[in-house]
């Protein structure tokens, strides 16, 4: 399992910074630890779907 970090976020949405993001894909992921969503204020679409077939 992993964890979400700023940098993979970044990667995801080619965005500058956290507070610019609204729509985050992780789909996928199999995270762990998303904590760093508490310090993203503008989200506003968040898919975390597990797949593990």
């Amino acid at each position: 399992m992993a964890r979400l970090t700023e940098e993979m976020v970044i990667a995801r949405t080619r965005a500058s910074d956290l507070t610019n993001i609204k729509k985050l894909n992780c789909w996928g992921s199999e995270l762990s630890d998303v904590s760093l969503l508490r310090r993203m204020h503008n989200v506003e679409v968040l898919s975390l779907r597990l797949n593990n077939f």
